[in-house]
Order: C-alpha cells, then structure tokens, then sequence
C-alpha cells in the first residue's frame, strides 16, 4: 500500500469518527436528553366527614390526595421520603407521609395519601366556628418531593416538585381544590 492510500484511509477514519460521535452528540441532545418529570395533582378527595356539634365539638374528616407523575424520560426517577402537610389558616392540622419509591423509564404513576386531620388544632383555631357555620372548610395542602432523573446510571440529575393545593371542603359531602405544581431542577 502507498502511502497516499494510507494517508487517504486515515483520513477517512478521521472524517468518520467525526460523523459518528456528531450523530451521537445529536441523539443525545435531541432524543435521550434528560427531561423534568411531570407533575400533575388531581383534585382532592373527601373519604369521610362526620361533624357532631354538641359540645366538645366533634370532628372527623378524611382527605385523599392524589399526585400523577409522569415520567418522560429513558431512564427511571427515584424519589426520597416525603411528607404532605394540611394548613388550615397557617396552622398544621394534619400530616401524611410520603413512601419513597421510583417510577421506572416511560410511565406515569400515581403517588396517594390519605390525610386525617387533627380535631384539636383544627377547632382550636379562631376561625373554625365561623367556617363551621358557613358550611365550609378551606385548607391549603402541601408537599415537597426530592428525586433523582437517570440514564443508564450513568446521567443523573436532581429534581425537586413543590405542590400545593387549595382544597374546600364542604360540609354537605364534597370537595373542590385547585392544585399548582412547581418543579425545579
């Protein structure tokens, strides 16, 4: 072989080594780069409501809440313990917790909890008999969820989701809440 042939053939290698790791640069970028998980909560859930007026007032109220996470990723995302707390005027009236778990690669998985509220903050509270006699209950719920986005194992990125929702309830039986989701990498 000649050397213009070998000099040719290396150039080549060259010129193809390029193209190789530019379309694999592309793909990473374009295809498997890593993506914020979707955060989406749903609407809360009344379980139970069992008011009793005489005095001490009685009060026993259940919520389910619901967080939809999708992940889009090509990789799973872990995520850490965490704790959902129920606000009534400020006030922590209620607590649940949040197991850790991973929603593997592609998937959308449901987190629930279920929240029982604390009768004695709650009816502590200035505002209760007001809200009480006006039939209704507003709470804000919060969680905060600490998680890791994976490729392969090898590409890794933090993500943290704060939700909160505004939850009414009324005490005919049902519930309205309006949710926002904030995700920051």
């Amino acid at each position: 072989m000649s050397k213009s042939s070998q000099g040719g053939f290396k150039k080549f290698c060259v010129v193809l080594t390029l193209i190789i790791i530019v379309v694999l640069v592309v793909l990473f970028f374009s295809i498997l780069m890593l993506k914020r998980p979707k955060v989406q909560p749903q609407p809360a859930i009344l379980l139970n409501i069992d008011v009793q007026l005489s005095y001490p007032i009685k009060l026993n109220v259940s919520l389910g809440l619901d967080v939809t996470i999708k992940n889009p990723n090509y990789g799973s995302f872990k995520y850490e313990n965490g704790t959902t707390y129920l606000y009534y005027h400020g006030k922590v009236v209620a607590d649940a917790p949040i197991e850790s778990g991973v929603i593997p690669a592609r998937t959308t998985q449901n987190i629930s909890t279920v929240v029982e509220l604390m009768a004695d903050q709650l009816s502590s509270s200035p505002y209760f008999l007001g809200d009480l006699s006006a039939g209704f209950l507003n709470f804000t719920a919060s969680s905060t969820l600490h998680g890791k986005a994976s490729f392969l194992n090898i590409l890794k990125i933090q993500a943290t989701s704060m939700t909160e929702c505004y939850i009414s309830v009324f005490l005919k039986g049902f519930t309205y809440s309006h949710c926002d989701s904030k995700i920051t990498i």
